[in-house]
């Protein structure tokens, strides 16, 4: 029925059809369209048969699904207004400059200024943070993470994976290998500021020697998938 894979597999129409999605694609195809290649089995005597239905092992190739492509779009979650994080000792990413007490000023998600308390432009109407005793540095980004602690198949709207992230100063991070497809779900949350967590980005579920590839052209179809269906851009 799929030569690309499968997620979230159910059955439908009181089991008649059989139903899949791949990252936001839905897939419906009703059982007697199928096509199945049973290996062969050895009998009890030591001899071999074949059973098969249907075709050929290229049967998924030519089958035609139904196809649901279904787009939500969320605006990015992006603050608003200016906030000025006033005192604390600042690393500003300027060779090793280090200000014992500085003034950071934050508008519309973006820093305009870094420089020496007192001596920063502060907008009209900035709402202001004493940060006295404390340090700011720049977030850091964890390149090879994986957030293995989420809930899959039901979404977690308080992850402790990515709360645990920024805990530690954690604001971006890439995840080579998520098992499962939810780390797409929980980029998205996360990109919309439904749930507080790291910019997430992942691979998606990982290929492995396991994956038992009989042929080239069946590795770059499966390959395909997470551009095609989980827009990793591969």
């Amino acid at each position: 029925m799929t030569d690309v894979g499968a997620d979230f597999v159910a059955w439908a129409a009181g089991g008649n059809t059989i139903t899949w999605s791949l990252g936001s694609t839905y897939f419906r195809m009703p059982l007697s369209q199928a096509e199945a290649v049973i290996p062969e089995s050895v009998k009890s005597d030591g001899t071999k048969e074949t059973v098969v239905r249907g075709n050929s092992a290229e049967a998924a190739g030519r089958l035609k699904p139904e196809t649901l492509r279904i787009s939500v779009q969320v605006p990015r979650a992006t603050p608003q207004g200016t906030v000025v994080l006033r005192g604390a000792k600042v690393a500003t990413m300027r060779g090793d400059e280090v200000l014992p007490s500085a003034d950071i000023v934050v508008h519309n998600d973006r820093i305009q200024s870094v420089g020496p308390s007192g001596t920063t432009s502060v907008p009209e109407g900035a709402k202001t943070i004493d940060l006295r005793g404390t340090t700011i540095v720049p977030g850091f980004i964890d390149t090879h993470a994986h957030w293995f602690n989420i809930k899959r198949g039901v979404l977690d709207l308080q992850n402790w994976d990515f709360l645990a992230s920024l805990a530690y100063g954690i604001t971006a991070g890439r995840d080579p290998q998520t098992y499962t497809s939810d780390m797409f779900a929980y980029q998205d949350l996360a990109d919309s500021g439904q749930i507080l967590g790291p910019r997430a980005f992942t691979t998606g579920p990982g290929i492995f020697s396991t994956n038992d590839f009989q042929s080239e052209a069946e590795a770059e179809k499966v390959i395909s998938r997470y551009k095609d269906f989980y827009r990793t851009n591969l």
